[in-house]
């Protein structure tokens, strides 16, 4: 029989259940390079508190496995959050006569582009070269416009 030494019993009967989380985190693993360093603590964080709730749900007779766990928990998230919805910005107010037709609007992504952008008139009549996310849902060629302030300014210098 061979003896194990003080110091590894001591950290056996203490620490098997850190040993076991990170053990049992270990493929599901958020660190990537791209992140950045808070973006993986907080899936790290996510992920440890998923897997206490899957402890507690197998010690309650639980049958699905760890990934399916994870799984059916991030659906059940993502069902009562719902899709993010995109919403329109009202113009300012004083922007002209038809101020309740126009309304700033967010550039919806495409296949291609997964942020679109556009130059922003106001700025390039000023000599700046600005992108936007927003453009005037009224005006003919939906031109992209800052939020603020070249929408109103725009609007003024048309009428």
């Amino acid at each position: 029989v061979e003896l194990k030494p003080l110091t590894a019993t001591s950290y056996n009967s203490f620490m098997g259940g850190v040993d076991k989380l990170d053990s049992g985190l270990q493929p599901y693993s958020p660190n990537r390079r791209t992140q950045k360093w808070f973006a993986k603590l907080g899936a790290h964080f996510f992920l440890v508190l998923v897997r206490n709730g899957w402890v507690v749900f197998q010690s309650r007779g639980g049958s699905y496995d760890f990934l399916k766990f994870l799984e059916l928990t991030i659906k059940g998230f993502i069902q009562t959050t719902g899709p993010a919805r995109s919403r329109q910005i009202q113009a300012q107010p004083g922007t002209g006569p038809n101020r309740q037709q126009h309304l700033l609007k967010r550039l919806r992504p495409t296949g291609a582009q997964a942020r679109p952008a556009k130059r922003c008139r106001q700025c390039y009549k000023s000599g700046r070269v600005k992108k936007t996310v927003y453009c005037c849902n009224h005006c003919q060629g939906n031109p992209g416009l800052c939020a603020v302030p070249c929408f109103g300014d725009w609007h003024a210098n048309q009428n």
